[in-house]
C-alpha cells in the first residue's frame, strides 16, 4: 500500500502542510500560526515524516489539549530540521 499522502507531490510540503493545519484547525476551532522557513522541500522521505508527524501532532491537540490556539514551525539550519509544534489556550 502506498500510505504517502498524494498531495505532497503534487503540491509540496509547505502548501500540504498550510492545508491539513487548516482543515484540523477549522475541527476544533482552533487558531493558527504556521511557519516555513525552508528554501526547498526536504527529500520525499523526510516530508512525508513531517507531514504525518504535524499530522499526529494536530490530532493530539485536538483530542487532549483543551487549546485553542496551536503554533506550528518546521525551519531548517543546515542539514538539520526542526518541526515544532507548540498548543495553548489563551483567555479572550
Amino acid at each position: 500500500y502506498d500510505l504517502r499522502p498524494p498531495e505532497l507531490d503534487a503540491l509540496g510540503l509547505q502548501v500540504s502542510l498550510r492545508r491539513l493545519i487548516e482543515r484540523r484547525a477549522q475541527e476544533g476551532h482552533l487558531q493558527t500560526s504556521f511557519h516555513f522557513t525552508l528554501n526547498e522541500d526536504p527529500p520525499s522521505a523526510q516530508s512525508e515524516i513531517f507531514f504525518r508527524v504535524a499530522q499526529e501532532g494536530m490530532t493530539n491537540v485536538l483530542r487532549h489539549a483543551q487549546a485553542n490556539q496551536v503554533f506550528i514551525e518546521l525551519t531548517q539550519d543546515r542539514d538539520r530540521y526542526y518541526l515544532k509544534i507548540y498548543d495553548y489556550f489563551k483567555q479572550t
